[in-house]
């Protein structure tokens, strides 16, 4: 099928928000402009390839200058930034290295596609804060997944802060 982060963060949130859970204000007004990171990531939407849907370190096995890629059980049809920059948004990485990366990985890249990228990652962001979110509401290791929301939460907005501070008003 067809992976929309956007779609599924906001049906998740809607879920959660229904069932009471309460998120800070700061993570509802980020929600509430949805609208906003839609238009910012819709090239990337719009462009629908085959995804590894879980593009993570421990997915990705380097042997002897050879990559492969394993565990497959979230891949799906998705935006073409999406696998990319979950990838990376758990590295310290500047706009100028994510531009190159798209730039030597994308031919004919340009500048508005690494401004696309940077929002792609925010969208990756929101929706591991609300997968954290749903394993804590289910009860799922929920004193580990208290500190990882802190920590996902934390790094999200200093994205957001970076990116588009006005994701935030």
């Amino acid at each position: 099928g067809e992976f929309r982060p956007l779609d599924l963060i906001e049906s998740k949130y809607s879920e959660l928000k229904s069932s009471g859970v309460q998120f800070p204000d700061q993570f509802d007004k980020l929600l509430s402009n949805i609208g906003t990171l839609r238009r910012h990531t819709s090239q990337n939407e719009q462009n629908i390839f085959p995804a590894h849907g879980d593009l993570a370190f421990p997915n990705v096995l380097v042997s002897d200058g050879q990559v492969l890629l394993i565990d497959f059980e979230c891949s799906a049809m998705s935006g073409f930034l999406y696998d990319l920059c979950k990838y990376v948004r758990h590295l310290p990485i500047e706009k100028e290295v994510l531009s190159r990366l798209i730039v030597d990985l994308i031919p004919g890249a340009k500048d508005d596609l690494t401004r696309e990228a940077e929002h792609v990652m925010i969208v990756a962001g929101i929706w591991m804060v609300l997968r954290l979110y749903i394993q804590i509401a289910i009860g799922d290791n929920v004193e580990e997944n208290l500190v990882q929301l802190k920590k996902y939460t934390s790094r999200l907005y200093a994205l957001v802060d970076k990116v588009n501070p006005s994701l935030m008003k």
